[in-house]
């Protein structure tokens, strides 16, 4: 079954949603392909729409976060290589 959402007038439509990644253009096209996804996805390499949006931080903005600066020092078991 496709997904669906409703839009805020009520109707039905595509998801309100957009996937993003940090990758060029020409890899995230092939993985759209190779996974037959049809939502859109573009590519922010090269921009600073991530840290312009707050996706992202800076290693200087991470460490004055105290829960991200935790998960830098002390990072989880399943994340540690």
């Amino acid at each position: 079954m496709p997904l669906r959402s409703r839009r805020r007038d009520g109707t039905a439509g595509s998801p309100a949603w957009t996937g993003c990644r940090d990758a060029p253009i020409e890899r995230l096209v092939a993985n759209k392909k190779r996974m037959g996804w049809q939502f859109p996805y573009v590519s922010t390499n090269g921009t600073d729409f991530p840290f312009d949006f707050g996706l992202a931080l800076t290693e200087e903005q991470g460490q004055q976060i105290p829960e991200v600066k935790e998960t830098i020092e002390k990072p989880p078991e399943w994340l540690q290589f």
